[in-house]
């Protein structure tokens, strides 16, 4: 048995995760189109967690995390936001940029979280955040962030 919180909320599950008290609340997923951004945008979605996202089934928002004041209204109004924008493959290398620049590991998966929780803390009276990422860097890849 485990206790998970999600959106301020305890729950307790066994072999199947069961949520209560989720219905009505409000939860905004950056980087909804990946494959973990969809698999939690329907899951929120069958426990009827109002989703803010880039998927079918739930409010379409278009933004750039790289300047989340594109979509305040959308951190304004979530009880929580998940932020999954990352890459495993950085081809920026074939492409002499430096660390940092548009399209880098550094850009995608380090710059985007910390400009989306920035701008959150900035219009959101009491923000969370759910930051998710590879635990550890591919063993061919020397540049993968984690944190």
């Amino acid at each position: 048995i485990r206790l998970w919180t999600i959106l301020g909320t305890k729950v307790w599950s066994t072999n199947k995760l069961k949520m209560r008290s989720l219905a009505g609340k409000t939860l905004c997923i950056v980087g909804g189109s990946g494959y973990v951004g969809k698999g939690i945008a329907r899951h929120a979605v069958s426990l009827g967690v109002k989703t803010i996202s880039w998927i079918d089934q739930v409010e379409w928002v278009r933004g750039n995390a790289m300047n989340p004041s594109t979509f305040d209204e959308s951190l304004k109004k979530s009880d929580a936001v998940v932020h999954l924008v990352g890459t495993l493959i950085d081809t920026s290398i074939r492409k002499n940029k430096k660390p940092g620049d548009e399209g880098t590991y550094e850009q995608m998966n380090r710059d985007a979280a910390i400009a989306v929780a920035n701008r959150l803390v900035e219009v959101h009276p009491a923000p969370k955040m759910v930051f998710m990422s590879a635990s550890r860097a591919p063993p061919f890849i020397k540049r993968y962030l984690t944190f």
